[in-house]
């Protein structure tokens, strides 16, 4: 699963990685983006 959030989002950029999403390269071109995750799930 891919997702993004934005730096303001502070408990976004924090939740993400706590519940398992690496932070990866840039995966789209949403301009309010500034962080992308990914996370393999079964």
């Amino acid at each position: 699963m891919r997702l993004d959030t934005s730096a303001p989002l502070h408990e976004a950029v924090h939740l993400y990685p706590s519940a398992g999403y690496q932070e990866i390269k840039r995966y789209n071109d949403n301009p309010y983006a500034t962080h992308w995750y990914q996370k393999d799930i079964a």
